[in-house]
């Protein structure tokens, strides 16, 4: 045999023995895993990304709860239409209602000139409203440009009495609630008194 193919045999001889030799010494990455079993293809960081980027952008909403709360802040209300009351007309001699008890209205007229008598305004408001009114005349603290006084009736409504078409132009009138010392006056029948007394309005 010549030394040419004895050195190439020794080679490979060697080199055989040098791959048995790694072989041995490498651990055997695949010895518990079962080599039946395919693990599939594996996914990548950007893949893994991606998942978890659009799990936080999609979101389920609760369509229950979200009508509950609309029917909570916008509550449906319904209106009921007052009924109005019906008023007897018939003429029945036999039977009659109740006769409305008229009330007592008090009001503060003021703005008058000073040669205004408590007389002349009540005549003029008896004529006016067709019925009893009593009127007093108040000392006023500047008497020499205007008079107050202190009108009084029973009346059905005491509405009317703020009714600006019966009063002369100019006038000024309120709600008056007169106190005992005008009651009294009232009751005496005087059509004089202080007016740093006379009351409050209403």
């Amino acid at each position: 045999m010549p030394a040419d193919n004895v050195r190439n045999l020794d080679n490979k001889v060697c080199a055989k023995t040098i791959s048995r030799v790694h072989k041995l010494e490498e651990p055997d990455a695949t010895r518990n895993v079962d080599s039946t079993v395919d693990p599939g293809p594996v996914e990548t960081d950007s893949e893994t990304d991606s998942q978890c980027r659009w799990s936080t952008v999609v979101k389920k909403t609760n369509k229950r709860a979200s009508n509950v709360r609309a029917e909570q802040t916008s509550p449906v209300v319904s209106v009921k239409k007052a009924r109005k009351p019906v008023i007897g007309s018939a003429k029945v001699a036999s039977i009659t209602a109740v006769v409305k008890r008229k009330r007592k209205a008090n009001v503060f007229a003021t703005r008058f000139p000073p040669d205004q008598s408590a007389d002349n305004l009540k005549r003029y408001l008896d004529g006016k409203l067709n019925v009893n009114v009593t009127c007093l005349l108040l000392k006023s603290k500047y008497p020499e440009y205007y008079r107050t006084f202190y009108v009084s009736a029973e009346v059905d409504d005491p509405k009317v009495f703020l009714d600006g078409h019966i009063w002369p132009e100019g006038s000024f009138i309120r709600w008056f609630k007169p106190s005992e010392k005008v009651q009294r006056s009232n009751t005496r029948k005087t059509d004089y008194m202080d007016d740093d007394s006379n009351g409050d309005a209403e």
